[in-house]
């Protein structure tokens, strides 16, 4: 009678061996792995937070399985690391950008299958789905299904993020409705309400509706909540995007209302920020189109002007100068009239803000 088991060849240990030795050491690979990834976010380095939050992702296939919860919670790190690479870097990078929708997408669907369709854990994963995709169609579908979710929850925090999170992505799309409106108002008095002043999410409730009484040309209430703003970040030692933000807004306000004094003020204000970058090159805060000359108009004249300008310390424009025109030196006056009005936040160099000259080129057309 044959033997039900036959004695080991030595090859055949060899792979026993090899075989029990493996789990435990892509086990402690994972471990480093994601200590590392962690390491690197509390140190903000994005490059190495990337890196780590991959190579945990692959191992965290075998260590847990790619249906696993734990699973899921790894392609959402590796996701939110690809985003903020991108944002890091500044540029436009839709492999990653692509991806990272992709990992939302995937760690949804197995959210969907733990916790049922209609539970409060699936409402993040679903905005950051939505917030990763250029298609705004499934964005709108995306943040609808979390605000339903949130609605339903009992939990007006929750709901009052959620509200925030889907108006900001749907605010410059053609989904953007007087429901996305209501959203943003009762996020606002849910913070006002239940929020201390200086509370980040307040704040940035505060900014976006100060963005929409600005955009009806509520200019007081705009004014009010701009300076509110600005009044929580006085303590902060650097330029927080909801302040500069704020300061912006209001040169572009106080421009509009013909109160230059008031918009030189926040210029100098933005002069002296600590800047978000080291070498910021200068961005336009408030720029206003020429006049058309009436006569010019009356005999239908079109033309151009190429004006030189330095915009100083301060982000005003000084010592402009025509380069060159076509069309009359009625489209030069009105150019260089326009132009003097202009604001910018300054060129930085350095971490101090720097003089600079710059042109441009202004067309009139009929």
């Amino acid at each position: 009678m044959p033997a039900l088991f036959t004695a080991p060849t030595s090859s055949m240990l060899l792979l026993t061996l090899a075989l029990s030795l493996a789990a435990p050491v892509q086990a402690a690979d994972f471990m480093q792995e994601y200590k590392a990834y962690k390491a690197a976010i509390e140190k903000d380095d994005t490059k190495a937070a990337l890196s780590h939050a991959r190579n945990a992702y692959q191992l965290g296939a075998t260590k847990y399985g790619t249906n696993s919860l734990n699973y899921a919670n790894l392609g959402i790190n590796l996701a939110d690391a690809l985003i903020s690479a991108r944002q890091a870097k500044g540029t436009r990078n839709a492999k990653k950008h692509k991806e990272a929708h992709a990992l939302y997408l995937s760690s949804l669907s197995i959210y969907e299958k733990e916790y049922g369709t209609k539970a409060a854990e699936l409402i993040s994963p679903l905005l950051s789905a939505a917030d990763s995709t250029k298609d705004d169609k499934k964005a709108n579908e995306l943040s609808l299904r979390a605000l339903k979710i949130a609605e339903a929850s009992n939990d007006p925090l929750m709901l009052a993020q959620t509200q925030i999170q889907a108006f900001v992505r749907l605010v410059n799309t053609k989904f953007y409705t007087t429901k996305m409106i209501s959203h943003l108002r009762d996020a606002y008095e849910y913070y006002v309400k239940h929020s201390p002043a200086d509370s980040i999410e307040r704040l940035e409730a505060t900014f976006l509706m100060a963005n929409l009484h600005a955009g009806n040309k509520h200019q007081d209430e705009a004014e009010e909540l701009f300076l509110e703003v600005i009044k929580q970040f006085k303590s902060l030692n650097y330029s927080h995007p909801y302040a500069l933000g704020s300061h912006a807004r209001l040169v572009s306000l106080y421009q509009e209302l013909g109160e230059a004094d008031k918009a030189t003020e926040h210029c100098v204000v933005i002069g002296q920020m600590r800047p978000w970058s080291d070498s910021q090159q200068q961005i336009p805060l408030y720029r206003s189109e020429p006049h058309y000359p009436t006569l010019s108009g009356i005999r239908g004249v079109e033309g151009y002007t190429i004006i030189d300008f330095a915009v100083n310390e301060q982000g005003m424009v000084v010592d402009p100068k025509v380069l060159s025109s076509k069309g009359g030196k009625g489209f030069e006056t009105a150019s260089l009239n326009a132009v003097t009005n202009w604001r910018y936040a300054p060129k930085f160099e350095n971490g101090k803000p720097v003089t600079t000259r710059t042109k441009v080129q202004m067309n009139f057309k009929m």
